[in-house]
């Protein structure tokens, strides 16, 4: 993911047709440091919140957050 990526979140009780909510990557981590998270801008909700790449991998595979463009 960069900067600009469009994502949407879905929880695990809704249909596929169905969101949560809609965000925008505002932050990528370095490739240097590991500790660092990536921060999504929400839309719906107005909230920011930091997602560590372990956590981005797990939420794609679960269909929890799709990247949209």
């Amino acid at each position: 993911m960069n900067i600009g990526t469009l994502v949407r979140w879905r929880s695990r009780d809704c249909d596929e047709n169905d969101f949560d909510d809609l965000g925008i990557v505002v932050y990528v981590p370095e490739k240097d440091y590991a500790d660092e998270y990536y921060v999504i801008q929400w839309v719906v909700e107005g909230t920011r919140s930091d997602h560590s790449p372990q956590m981005i991998e797990e939420s794609l595979h679960e269909s929890q957050l799709e990247i949209i463009r």
